[in-house]
């Protein structure tokens, strides 16, 4: 019974709606609503501001959210590890990653992970750089892969890649045949964009402003397989890492042009988890196979024309 409150409470405070959320639970909001007025009564305080478009959390609500998701997370662990006690690990990964790396690598390692342990679940997210942090802060995922930086001394890095920007072209384009391309010169052409594609490192962003160019995006969208095909369709060009375009570059339909500016040769991503989590015995095995799949990430990164270093390996705490 707990947990049912506490799975409804969770709910209402992600979503932002009572009716939402019993949607998502499968049950009538009256009796979403009924739980939260007996977790109110139980605290002492009201835990949600009643707005006339939803709620919000009140400052009471806001720590027992904070108590409910730990709560729910080490929950989560404990299934699992009691389930690896009988020999067959099972249990559910959460990982969030920026779209670049899930699409082939984080993919790959996943689908080698699920075919050894057919009893594992996976929930994964794809997320701009400040919701990664926010979900794995949350303790909403257990590990993500994410640009690094020194405004996220709290992670545990346990491997990365230093990988540079650049513009991905079709390989008809005129840029194609540069060796480099600057910011003024992708500026000149249309532009296909994702959101928050450009949230990098300050360092980086600072760079992006010095520049001077004015991008006028062709296209928006938030799909990654939609900018990929819109980049096919010599719809426009984009500003991407190389991972996610791997196979279109093997076969020479794309080509990957580092931006000429130095800053951007300092940027990495990484995997990462937040430091002194205790991950379940689940979490931890594709965590492993994740940072494996880094190293051939990285060896293939540095054979493309994009100058991409090999992996730098970190020691774990």
């Amino acid at each position: 019974m707990h947990a049912t409150v506490l799975r409804y409470f969770d709910e209402v405070a992600r979503l932002g709606s009572i009716r939402q959320a019993a949607s998502a639970a499968n049950v009538a909001a009256s009796a979403v609503t009924r739980q939260i007025m007996r977790l109110e009564a139980d605290v002492g305080a009201p835990l949600f501001e009643r707005l006339r478009r939803g709620v919000r959390l009140t400052p009471a609500g806001e720590l027992l959210w904070q108590h409910v998701r730990e709560t729910m997370t080490d929950w989560q662990r404990i299934r699992g590890e009691i389930r690896s006690l009988r020999g067959a690990l099972s249990g559910d990964v959460r990982i969030v990653s920026i779209e670049a790396f899930l699409m082939v690598f984080l993919a790959e390692a996943i689908a080698r992970t699920g075919r050894a342990h057919p009893h594992l679940t996976f929930t994964v997210s794809a997320a701009d750089p400040a919701r990664i942090v926010d979900d794995l802060q949350s303790g909403q995922s257990d590990f993500g892969v994410m640009w690094i930086d020194k405004r996220n001394r709290h992670f545990e890095i346990v491997q990365q890649v230093e990988a540079r920007l650049g513009a991905v072209v079709p390989a008809s384009h005129p840029l194609a045949a540069r060796d480099t391309v600057t910011l003024a010169d992708c500026a000149a052409w249309p532009i296909v964009t994702m959101p928050n594609l450009w949230a990098l490192t300050a360092i980086a962003e600072v760079e992006f402003s010095k520049s001077g160019a004015r991008f006028a995006p062709r296209i928006r969208t938030s799909s990654f397989d939609f900018a990929r095909r819109m980049m096919l369709e010599e719809l426009g060009i984009g500003i991407f890492l190389p991972f996610g375009f791997r196979d279109d570059i093997e076969s020479g339909v794309f080509r990957h042009v580092p931006l000429a500016e130095p800053q951007f040769g300092n940027n990495y991503i990484g995997l990462v988890k937040l430091r002194d989590k205790r991950l379940s015995p689940a979490a931890r095995l594709a965590l492993d196979a994740v940072a494996q799949h880094l190293e051939p990430a990285a060896r293939w990164a540095a054979a493309t024309p994009s100058p991409v270093v090999p992996l730098r390996r970190r020691p774990r705490h």
